[in-house]
């Protein structure tokens, strides 16, 4: 279980905010980070490009490291749908595949696949939400499609899904991806 963060967040104490979505509270490091970024970006020349390189060297470093990848392996995109539309694009869907989407999640990591899979003939399937807040369970679980499981099927190639499903706060491992031929996470 984490510990309470309370003091990581610029909060009075009478005040319990609760939306983990896009507007919740920054932490005070984030905090931090924001205004020393915001007084760089005021002198803008006097950084160059190396310096938005390294920045993106360490952005993947530290991705890679939370799912046991390494830095090579992750790609750095301005946007969700623009990221899911081109995968979708060069990940090849053969004909009566699958792709496993989450059930009630945003459109940007699920539309690029619900409006190419009638031209393409593969089928999107939305995993239920589990009632245990499991994503990985509800995952790996048997599928009601002919497929016995969706990871061990040849005809499963791509999931898409966040590190934590923002409706539910429950978490969906990345030890999922290692079972998937394709994964992104958002």
């Amino acid at each position: 279980m984490l510990p309470c963060q309370r003091a990581e967040f610029d909060l009075p104490h009478e005040v319990a905010y609760l939306n983990a979505a896009s507007w919740s509270p920054l932490p005070r490091a984030v905090l931090a980070a924001g205004h020393a970024g915001v007084e760089r970006k005021a002198r803008s020349w006097t950084w160059g490009a190396e310096h938005q390189a390294r920045q993106f060297a360490r952005a993947r470093a530290a991705a890679a490291a939370l799912i046991g990848a390494e830095a090579e392996d992750i790609a750095l995109i301005p946007s969700v749908g623009y990221g899911v539309a081109t995968a979708g694009r060069i990940l090849p869907i053969p004909r009566g595949a699958r792709v496993l989407v989450l059930e009630d999640d945003h459109s940007s990591p699920t539309l690029e696949w619900i409006t190419r899979a009638t031209a393409g003939g593969f089928a999107v399937e939305a995993v239920r939400r589990p009632e245990d807040g499991d994503w990985t369970a509800a995952v790996l679980a048997p599928s009601p499609a002919p497929a016995p499981r969706r990871w061990r099927s040849p005809r499963s190639r791509a999931c898409t899904g966040r590190m934590a499903a923002w409706w539910t706060s429950s978490a969906w491992p990345p030890r999922c991806a290692r079972r998937a031929r394709r994964c992104w996470w958002t």
